[in-house]
């Protein structure tokens, strides 16, 4: 829902592996709300992004990260480095 929206609405987004992201809208009857049915095609293109949001079911980590709904997964151990070294990388222009 709410929470995948603001995360896909990132500039650059991580995700550790075991996490799952979906929109759930769909399970109680909505439509994707909060952005999600303006940001999933933008990144996935229209036919996933139908496919996810209509069936509301929630992609792994690895899955989001093939398909371009998120730039990386990585280890849970390795997130925190991970997105210090590209926070310091654009800091440094």
């Amino acid at each position: 829902g709410l929470g995948a929206t603001l995360a896909l609405y990132c500039d650059i987004s991580y995700a550790a592996l075991p996490a799952k992201i979906g929109d759930p809208h769909v399970a109680v009857g909505f439509v994707a709300g909060d952005g999600g049915a303006a940001i999933w095609p933008q990144l996935v293109g229209f036919a996933k992004a139908k496919e996810y949001l209509l069936t509301g079911d929630a992609l792994t980590a690895e899955l989001a990260e093939k398909i371009g709904l998120i730039n990386y997964a990585v280890a849970p151990e390795a997130l925190d480095d991970r997105v210090q070294e590209m926070a310091t990388r654009l800091a440094n222009g």
